[in-house]
């Protein structure tokens, strides 16, 4: 904030005495939000192996979730927005079960999340974790 706007006008940064740095949120509450937003849509649901799993993809992938664009939870809506769009293309015509998100869809979001126009894309998203072997304690 102090870099771009207060320091753009001397006179802002007395405007605005009070400045609150906000750190960014963990994996699990990363995955906390994500859900919160997939129920709240009514409209979507995950998968047993994205539910299981979510949690290990963001957390393998959390420099994408510290990027400028995507840190603070705005990269929940993305990655929710993104994985949307995958399961449509993915079930395409078919039209069964349109409206739950599978861990593959999630992966793919993720990657293109990292590639795509506005990403400053890195290459090292992880999106071959190993097989989910089930429900681990901390796991996040």
């Amino acid at each position: 904030v102090d870099k771009h706007f207060l320091n753009a006008d001397s006179g802002l940064k007395s405007r605005f005495p009070h400045v609150w740095e906000t750190k960014n949120y963990s994996p699990r509450e990363l995955v906390d939000i994500l859900k919160l937003q997939i129920r709240d849509s009514k409209k979507w649901s995950l998968d047993l192996p994205a539910e299981l799993g979510i949690g290990d993809l963001l957390k393998a992938n959390r420099s994408l979730f510290q990027r400028k664009q995507y840190m603070n939870g705005r990269g929940t809506s993305s990655l929710f927005n993104n994985a949307k769009l995958k399961t449509v293309h993915r079930v395409g015509k078919r039209g069964y079960k349109k409206h739950v998100l599978t861990l593959v869809d999630f992966k793919k979001a993720i990657e293109e999340m990292d590639e795509g126009p506005m990403s400053l894309g890195s290459g090292r998203v992880v999106t071959d974790l190993p097989k989910f072997q089930g429900p681990r304690a901390n796991s996040v």
